[in-house]
């Protein structure tokens, strides 16, 4: 009779046990897609980059317009500290954070873009100046 009292307990138990595990299978390590891990300390969050870069910019937004936004330099994690300058905690809320990556180029790669871009501004420049002598003939 013992045994019975105690069985659905002990069902619930091994129930619960079992989908534990399964949402702890699902989130798996070994995603190709994540570029970052993110470790939360004490009073901070980390972020322990694995993706090749030149460096990282940090932004995050928050309740009560909050927002913080700094660049690292490349082989640092980047790192938000969860109280103020003044040592007070931040607003309770929702805060949503990017980490945006700065690719490596080379100088030849470099260069070429450089070049581009002046290219492209001296053609603005000049259709500018078609506008602006279109629209005073007007």
């Amino acid at each position: 009779m013992k045994t019975i009292k105690h069985l659905p307990s002990m069902l619930t138990i091994v129930f619960v046990l079992a989908c534990f595990n399964v949402l702890v299978l699902g989130q798996s390590s070994d995603d190709k897609n994540n570029f970052a891990n993110v470790t939360s300390l004490a009073s901070s969050v980390r972020f322990d980059i694995s993706a090749a870069n030149a460096g990282v910019t940090l932004t995050v937004i928050g309740p009560d317009d909050f927002a913080y936004s700094k660049e690292y330099k490349s082989g640092t994690s980047p790192e938000f500290k969860l109280v103020s300058s003044t040592g007070e905690r931040l607003p309770d809320g929702h805060y949503t954070y990017e980490l945006r990556l700065t690719p490596i180029i080379s100088s030849d790669t470099r260069e070429a873009l450089k070049a581009a871009r002046e290219k492209d501004e001296s053609l603005a420049a000049r259709q500018f100046g078609r506008f602006q002598s279109f629209v005073a003939g007007n």
